[in-house]
């Protein structure tokens, strides 16, 4: 009898024990429920306060004519850009920021101050139907016959529609180029398959073919900053 008590005693023990197991489990499982729920409206709630921003488009306000743009939120970032008036470019506002995102004409992504930025309904400028604007420029060149990439490799100067290509490196691989030697020069012109090219004759723009070690003239992509050559 007593024996018969004490597993009575010990089953009665297990069972509540696997009651409670099972309680405490529920338990947590809505308490997580609950806790994502939570979270998920302070998302909600968090978006509708301070909606993403969108991208826009502007220009600049400077009485130099043009503003630097910075590859940090300051002014001690290095100056990696530059724009200028009348050049359409994107950016992304902050109410809570001095200074903002901003993608130039060239396609440089970096930062400039708010005041320097007056927002535009214009549409934004695609960067490969652009040239840079007159400056010197630091680009790599590609050689199309072998696929070799140099870093760094040209100067590429630019006076309106004129462009001079000259070798900086003694180094250019699959080239006999050396460091002061002319690559190419011409006139900067569209080609009619988008891409841009520089030009002898004013009849390139029609040429079948371009860049490599076609006969057509030689591309040069902005984007990329980079000369493609045979």
């Amino acid at each position: 009898m007593k024996r018969a008590l004490i597993l009575l005693v010990i089953n009665l023990f297990v069972f509540s024990c696997g009651k409670s197991g099972e309680e405490d489990k529920k338990m947590k499982e809505l308490e997580y429920q609950l806790a994502k729920k939570e979270y998920e409206l302070r998302q909600q709630e968090n978006e509708i306060q301070n909606p993403p921003a969108k991208t826009q488009t502007a220009v600049i306000i400077d009485k130099d004519g043009w503003t630097n743009v910075r590859n940090a939120p300051n002014m001690e970032g290095v100056i990696i850009d530059r724009i200028y008036e009348d050049e359409i470019f994107e950016v992304i506002p902050s109410l809570n920021e001095n200074w903002w995102l901003v993608k130039t004409p060239n396609g440089i992504e970096g930062y400039m101050h708010k005041s320097k930025i007056k927002i535009s309904d214009a549409p934004a400028i695609n960067t490969s139907d652009k040239a840079p604007p007159n400056g010197k420029y630091t680009y790599s060149v590609y050689i199309a016959e072998f696929g070799f990439v140099t870093e760094n490799a040209a100067s590429v100067i630019i006076d309106n529609d004129k462009i001079k290509i000259i070798s900086i490196r003694d180094d250019i691989q699959g080239m006999s180029y050396k460091k002061g030697d002319i690559i190419e020069e011409g006139t900067i012109m569209l080609h009619k398959s988008g891409v841009w090219i520089i030009a002898l004759h004013k009849n390139d723009v029609y040429s079948e073919e371009v860049g490599g070690c076609s006969d057509g003239p030689t591309v040069i992509d902005f984007n990329k900053k980079q000369v493609i050559v045979c």
